[in-house]
C-alpha cells in the first residue's frame, strides 16, 4: 500500500502524458496522499474551459499576489517578509493582513476568506470576475 502511494506521488507531476500545474497538481497530490480516487477531466464539466476558481484562502492569497515576492507583500501589507511566507505556505493569515491586502487590491473580505461573491469591492454581486 506504501509502495503504492509512494510510486503515485512521484507521477503526480505528469498524468496520461500531461503535465499537471498549480492547484490541479496539488489536488492530485492530496488525493494520492488520502488514498481517494483522482479527480477526473469529467469532474470539471462545463467549466473545462475556463480557469479554476481557488479553493482556499491561500490559493486566493497566492493567486492575488502572484509575481510578487515575500518582501514585497510584507511592505504592501505592514508586515514581515517572514510573516508573508507563512501566509503564502498556509498558515491562517491575521485580520490585519486580510484587511491590509483587501485594501491595497480593492477585494472583499467575503471572496478572499470564504470564495464567496464578487473579487472586488466595485463588482456587483451578480457579475462575479473570473
Amino acid at each position: 500500500m506504501m509502495e503504492e502511494r509512494l510510486a503515485a506521488r512521484e507521477e503526480v507531476g505528469n498524468v496520461n502524458g500531461k503535465a499537471l500545474h498549480g492547484m490541479r497538481a496539488r489536488k492530485l497530490k492530496l488525493c494520492v496522499d488520502e488514498g481517494v480516487a483522482e479527480p477526473s477531466d469529467a469532474d470539471a464539466g462545463a467549466g473545462a474551459d475556463r480557469p479554476e476558481e481557488p479553493a482556499t484562502m491561500t490559493d486566493r492569497i497566492c493567486m492575488v499576489t502572484q509575481g510578487l515576492s515575500c518582501r514585497q507583500i510584507a511592505r504592501l501589507t505592514a508586515s514581515s517578509a517572514e510573516t508573508a511566507r507563512r501566509y503564502l505556505k498556509g498558515s491562517p493569515p491575521s485580520v490585519a493582513f486580510i484587511r491590509r491586502l483587501c485594501d491595497a487590491y480593492r477585494l472583499r473580505a467575503d471572496w478572499l476568506i470564504f470564495g464567496t461573491g464578487p473579487k472586488h469591492r466595485d463588482e456587483t454581486p451578480g457579475a462575479q470576475s473570473r
